[in-house]
């Protein structure tokens, strides 16, 4: 394992992290506005975060996983919902 230092505080329990070619995901369970962080990997510069909390058709309840996955037009990312 690794310590890296990060300008911003985004987690309130990290609980997964998966790095796939030039980015990083990181899943939080109890995070107050999202569950994903994505990060530039291996610098772990901060992109966007998303899988938004909440109820409504957009939002997720919860999630418990994510995997990448490559189609015909590149990697994108699949989620895991309860």
């Amino acid at each position: 394992a690794k310590t890296i230092q990060l300008d911003t505080a985004l987690f309130c329990y990290p609980f997964r992290v998966h790095a796939w070619d030039n980015k990083a995901v990181v899943l939080d369970l109890h995070g107050t506005d999202h569950y994903f962080h994505a990060f530039s990997y291996p610098e772990f510069h901060y992109l966007s975060s998303f899988g938004k909390r909440g109820d409504s058709p957009e939002e997720m309840l919860s999630a418990e996983n994510f995997r990448w996955v490559k189609n015909a037009c590149g990697h994108w990312m699949q989620i895991s919902r309860n």
